[in-house]
């Protein structure tokens, strides 16, 4: 009975092994066919398969053909491996853990959104400064040569060494989920409203007018939006993974994350002018590393 009850196991475990080979056959045909996207995710798809029958009676083969797998995506994803990252510097204060970065001319700039320090490195002299601000400000961002500060509680704008500038609300209560730049505009996503405000950006000026950036009134897509950056277009991105692309104050397409591996809930968008590349972050994969 027990020989007869491997012998099934075994075959059930061949019968997947087959099937996953032939994804592998046809990932691998894509891939001769220049059509990257589809091998892409059709590897992705017999690596998931396979992992069922990792502790089967043929484990050894499911293993050969996972690490087949496996070089086939590092190469499709133009994974880079860095085993020995170079430390570019340490934080001297072990209390603060940031987890935002910015930088403006020579300087990096990182805040910890829990607390109320503002870390300086100055990437020509190494040296390193902390500030102290009033209360945490997690949300800020480049204007120029300039970090310009969101303050929620008291809707302003927090400029250092420099008046605060007062936001009229589009509506109250106002509560953001991200902000970012372009030029000498400041926009905010309004997730519950589904909607984006912009706010012409200007010195001396005392207090700002939100415009609605969206030709209509609200987007399904943005009520699910977490981070938002602008190159030009605007790239939001949803809980759900995807990035959805909007210019000139509409929706334009969805993309949906295909690459490998696969990022666990990705926190973060970034996106320069200059730079021909959409950045997504998971703030868990940093940490845990």
């Amino acid at each position: 009975m027990a020989q007869f009850q491997k012998r099934k196991e075994i075959s059930q475990a061949e019968e997947k092994l087959l099937a996953v080979q032939q994804i592998v056959w046809e990932a691998q045909a894509k891939a001769i066919a220049k059509k990257e996207k589809e091998a892409n995710e059709l590897f992705q798809q017999a690596l998931g398969m396979i992992q069922e029958i990792k502790n089967s009676p043929i484990a050894y083969k499911a293993n050969k053909i996972e690490n087949e797998i496996k070089e086939k995506l590092i190469k499709l994803n133009h994974l880079e491996i860095i085993s020995q990252p170079k430390i570019l510097f340490e934080i001297e204060n072990k209390d603060i853990k940031p987890d935002i970065l910015s930088r403006v001319g020579d300087t990096l700039y990182l805040a910890d959104t829990k607390k109320p320090n503002l870390i300086f490195f100055n990437l020509n002299t190494k040296e390193q400064s902390i500030q102290s601000l009033e209360k945490p400000l997690p949300m800020f961002v480049q204007v120029g040569e300039q970090l310009v500060f969101y303050d929620k509680e008291k809707q302003q704008l927090l400029v250092p060494d420099a008046p605060s500038v007062n936001l009229f609300p589009p509506a109250i209560p106002f509560d953001p989920i991200d902000m970012a730049s372009f030029g000498s505009s400041i926009y905010f996503l309004d997730a519950k409203r589904g909607q984006i405000f912009k706010y012409q950006y200007l010195p001396n000026q005392q207090q700002l007018i939100p415009m609605p950036w969206l030709k209509t009134a609200f987007d399904i897509r943005l009520r699910q939006g977490i981070s938002m950056a602008i190159d030009g277009n605007i790239w939001i991105l949803d809980s759900e993974g995807s990035i959805h692309q909007f210019r000139s104050g509409k929706w334009q397409k969805t993309l949906k994350l295909s690459v490998w591996p696969k990022l666990e809930k990705p926190t973060k968008i970034l996106a320069k002018p200059n730079i021909p590349y959409l950045v997504t972050v998971s703030y868990t994969h940093l940490r845990d590393r």
